[in-house]
């Protein structure tokens, strides 16, 4: 019989997030909410974003809420809803906040198709045509000169942004990253071919990991704030919701 285990999982949605506990007996899975937060878009000058240092707060106060009842976590993982992403500098560091989907409109997705006909962009993805998707999102800040876009080293799928700041993993889950638009589904890999029409930088895009491979462990800076004295394994979960 495997030995118990104590399964963090992360659970963020467009308007609140929770950190719950998966106990392991060997056999069965226990689920209970050890911390509940609100998340919320906020609005300014007609764009929308997410508030992510807010998020990784109340994520590491989810590892203070298990130390307190004294159950030690073994393992962590992370999902949000898809196609959101971060952009981080050469040094590692977020450049500017991360734009919410709702930002997007129709036009955005169909000046795409002015680009690559739309019929070949779901041949090549199979991903359906949302103005939300990232391909779109990217292609915008292409049209308008972005800099964030133009000095960016690397492109973090959301919930790869979350579990980097809590573990300096920069790899981002496969199921995730599908709904980018931006993965061919034959080769299972960034469709760079289609995404330099479009002048997205692909030098940006990082390694794609599969669902239930393990990818570190949670930052020893973290783990020593909350007086750990260990560091949780961090895991690949299907990170989309």
């Amino acid at each position: 019989m495997a030995k118990n285990l104590n399964l963090m999982a992360f659970d963020l949605g467009a308007s609140n997030g929770r950190a719950i506990l998966g106990e392991f007996n060997g056999e069965t899975v226990k689920l209970r909410e050890l911390h509940r937060f609100e998340n919320v878009i906020t609005d300014i000058r007609g764009v929308a974003y997410w508030d992510v240092m807010r998020l990784y707060t109340e994520m590491v106060k989810g590892f203070g809420a298990a130390k307190k009842e004294g159950i030690r976590v073994d393992c962590f993982g992370i999902d949000t809803w898809g196609v959101d992403y971060g952009l981080l500098d050469k040094n590692g560091r977020q450049i500017g906040d991360v734009v919410a989907y709702r930002h997007m409109t129709d036009p955005d997705m169909e000046a795409c198709w002015k680009v690559v006909d739309k019929d070949e962009i779901f041949a090549r993805t199979g991903i359906a045509h949302y103005s939300f998707n990232t391909l779109p999102q990217l292609y915008q800040r292409v049209r308008e000169g972005d800099v964030a876009l133009q000095n960016a080293d690397t492109l973090l799928m959301f919930p790869d942004l979350l579990g980097y700041y809590l573990s300096g993993d920069k790899r981002v889950e496969y199921t995730d990253a599908t709904t980018s638009q931006m993965i061919n589904y034959r080769t299972k890999d960034w469709d760079r071919e289609l995404l330099e029409k479009f002048g997205i930088p692909t030098g940006i895009l990082p390694e794609i990991v599969k669902a239930g491979s393990l990818r570190g462990e949670l930052y020893k800076g973290i783990a020593d704030e909350l007086e750990l004295g260990y560091q949780p394994k961090f895991a690949a979960v299907g990170q989309h919701d």
